[in-house]
């Protein structure tokens, strides 16, 4: 199955696929968890990557620590005045790049009591029979 960093990083930090792993069982809940744990493995990379190009472009404080700043009750980091282009530039590329997860998509059916909302958030792992 072909994922991009961006519906990794979705699917690991959505509270609905969270809210459906809590509740799911039987052989769709199995999968699911099969499915997740490599989804999981695969974002670490990312997470890796994505910290060196904040390293790189991000303000330091004194101590040498990226810099945060509140907006609207969101932490967001600082980026080194004129270089914000770049910057989103790299994290874009990096969120779009697609890799293979070694993993066959979630056979899901009606019986699973998926609501629209799950279904949207699940879609890049599952698969209609």
């Amino acid at each position: 199955m072909k994922l991009t960093y961006r519906q990794i990083e979705f699917l690991t930090s959505s509270k609905v696929v969270q809210n459906v792993i809590d509740k799911a069982a039987g052989v769709f809940g199995l999968d699911l968890y099969r499915v997740m744990s490599k989804v999981q493995q695969e974002a670490e990379p990312f997470r890796k990557q994505f910290q060196k190009v904040i390293n790189e472009y991000g303000q330091k404080d004194e101590n040498g620590n990226v810099k945060l700043h509140n907006i609207e009750g969101q932490q967001t980091i600082s980026i080194i005045p004129g270089k914000e282009a770049e910057a989103t530039a790299k994290i874009e590329e990096l969120r779009d790049r697609e890799i293979e997860i070694l993993v066959e998509p979630i056979v899901f059916s009606v019986e699973d009591n998926l609501t629209t909302r799950e279904l949207l958030a699940l879609s890049p792992i599952l698969k209609e029979i």
